[in-house]
């Protein structure tokens, strides 16, 4: 039998996939997304640990990975189940190119968290130098904030860029 989550649990949950349905958004339409997207590990183990630390920043506590299945659903409805529980063989064996998806990931949730454990890493380097040099150029004027400038320099560099070169069909795009 499943139990329901509780509220506060549903809601960080909620959250979670918010953000989940953004940074897929950010990659353009669903279905423009190449063939085999949702079967890379990289891809899986990325996402994994995003779900989860935005579940836990959203206020889940510490959470069984298991509770993150709702979030699948939401993102990829009945074909979630599929890709969720591949996630979690991968996570269980180590999978090499899942496990290098986590630590994108780590980094990427890290450095957007403002945590100075990546200070010294390149990716993030660039990130905030190029998040610098927009608000520089777009000034007072700006209709984003520093901070999502970042979160979106480090997506391009810790994510999208290894997407372009695994699914090298997502380099023509817009």
């Amino acid at each position: 039998m499943t139990t329901a989550p509780t509220p506060d649990l549903s809601s960080a949950l909620d959250a979670a996939g918010d953000a989940l349905i953004l940074m897929q958004e950010l990659l353009g339409p669903t279905d423009n997304l190449p063939s085999g997207f949702w079967d890379d590990p990289f891809v899986l183990g990325f996402f994994f640990y995003c779900g989860y630390a935005y579940a836990i920043r959203a206020g889940a506590g510490d959470i069984p990975f298991k509770a993150l299945r709702p979030l699948y659903t939401r993102l990829l409805d009945d074909d979630g189940n599929a890709v969720f529980s591949q996630s979690l063989i991968w996570q269980m064996e180590e999978e090499a190119g899942f496990q290098e998806g986590l630590a994108a990931a780590t980094r990427f949730i890290g450095a957007t968290a403002g945590q100075s454990d990546y200070d010294e890493d390149e990716a993030v380097i660039t990130a905030h130098e190029q998040a610098r040099a927009m608000m520089d150029e777009v000034g007072d004027d700006a209709e984003v904030s520093f901070d999502q400038a970042l979160f979106i320099y480090l997506y391009e560099g810790l994510f999208a860029a290894e997407l372009r070169r695994r699914f090298p069909e997502m380099n023509g795009g817009a």
